[in-house]
């Protein structure tokens, strides 16, 4: 579950006023973090999930081919196989 939370404030900081609370580890988290952080993460989670779907039809497509042209007690090429040749 993701949540994103995100408050608008009047009077944004500085490049040197953020800095500084950098610095002195008092950051707080702002809109543009949060967003990209979010944003990364999700096309990371999506990334995995196609290439994990990728994988699994390369792995179904190498099974119909091996049930379409191999016989499934032996394991030796069946006539299929052959024609297709």
């Amino acid at each position: 579950m993701t949540m994103l939370i995100l408050s608008e404030k009047k009077h944004p900081l500085s490049l040197v006023d953020y800095r500084e609370k950098l610095l002195r580890r008092e950051f707080t988290v702002d809109a543009h973090h949060a967003v990209a952080h979010l944003a990364n993460t999700v096309s990371r989670e999506l990334e995995e999930l196609n290439y994990s779907l990728e994988k699994r039809i390369q792995e179904s497509a190498d099974y119909i081919y091996k049930q379409a042209y191999y016989d499934s007690l032996t394991g030796l090429p069946n006539r299929l196989s052959l024609i297709k040749s």
